[in-house]
């Protein structure tokens, strides 16, 4: 069956060639401001991921300037750690953005097919998650928009052992601010609608941890104004959570959940010394028998500094407990 962008006339896309470079091929999905189609272009990379813009956003002069403004300063990004943007542009009325194909999974299919992850796993993808917000920060561009479903996990086809943790959506946060999803990843100063900023990044790596953590989204159960009014007043993670996630997980929400942006974290590299710190923490009372201190040994730092080494060089990491069993 094909799929249609529905406008004042129906528009049929397989087949059609968009930019006169990406031919569409296939209907991916659809959100709440854009459908997303596979694509082919001659040059490499040769598979697209194709975000087109729905009528209702495209014919809102504002928001399709901001779409294209957003993808804009994405473009900027060069780094092996975001999903890069190939082209942006209009044609015949379709706002689009073209990006490289992502193979491999979401944070959101990640933890649902193997269920909340063992600590130094979440701590590995949320470093290497906000390593790229430092990376986008020295190109002047704020994420804003964290969710599991922009996060990706792929691995590498001849060492499928090695996992690369992606991040898209750079920047779009702000397009169509008052169709903006609101659920338990929105930043409490985004649910008042202000703009986002760096410590709204902080805020939804801590909530994309406690996602990893718990295998639930903050606030999951509650929509509408009762989820505004949970993210605005209710504090994270609720005491059903906290002793399983102890108190050394529990401390470091206290500093990237609290409501008020201006008392948490104020920035990514505060953030991933944090991590780092907790991973060398949690790595040493691993090792050591009850009863014992909980300074990590000199092997247990460095190969805990490697981690963090490669995680800012590479942007990538070996898995380890959760793998599939089918994995290589």
């Amino acid at each position: 069956m094909r799929r249609v962008l529905l406008g004042a006339a129906v528009k049929e896309v397989i087949g059609q060639l968009v930019g006169g470079t990406f031919q569409i091929n296939g209907f991916v999905c659809e959100g709440r401001i854009a459908q997303l189609f596979s694509a082919l272009r001659e040059k490499s990379p040769r598979h697209v991921a194709l975000k087109v813009m729905l009528p209702t956003f495209a014919e809102d002069r504002e928001a399709a300037r901001q779409f294209q403004a957003a993808a804009a300063r994405a473009k900027k990004l060069d780094h092996g750690s975001f999903v890069a943007v190939l082209a942006h542009g209009e044609d015949r009325g379709w706002q689009y953005v073209a990006t490289e194909m992502v193979f491999g999974e979401n944070l959101a299919s990640y933890v649902q097919t193997r269920g909340p992850l063992a600590l130094p796993d979440a701590l590995r993808i949320a470093l290497e998650i906000t390593k790229t917000l430092e990376y986008g920060y020295a190109q002047g561009v704020v994420h804003g928009g964290l969710r599991p479903s922009n996060v990706f996990i792929t691995r590498d086809v001849e060492a499928p052992e090695v996992e690369h943790v992606r991040v898209a959506d750079f920047g779009m946060a702000e397009v169509a601010v008052s169709m903006r999803p609101l659920d338990g990843f929105t930043s409490p100063e985004q649910a008042r609608d202000a703009p986002a900023g760096p410590a709204s990044d902080v805020y939804g790596v801590g909530a994309l941890l406690h996602w990893m953590l718990t295998g639930t989204a903050p606030f999951a159960e509650l929509s509408g104004d009762a989820l505004r009014q949970a993210i605005l007043r209710e504090k994270l993670p609720r005491e059903a959570d906290i002793r399983a996630l102890g108190p050394d997980v529990t401390s470091l929400f206290a500093r990237v959940l609290t409501k008020e942006a201006g008392k948490r974290m104020a920035s990514a590299s505060e953030l991933s010394a944090a991590l780092t710190a907790l991973g060398h923490h949690t790595a040493a009372q691993a090792q050591k028998p009850v009863g014992s201190g909980t300074v990590p040994t000199a092997d247990e730092a460095a190969a805990l500094d490697e981690l963090t080494v490669s995680t800012q060089r590479t942007g990538k990491h070996t898995a380890v407990a959760a793998d599939h069993p089918l994995v290589g």
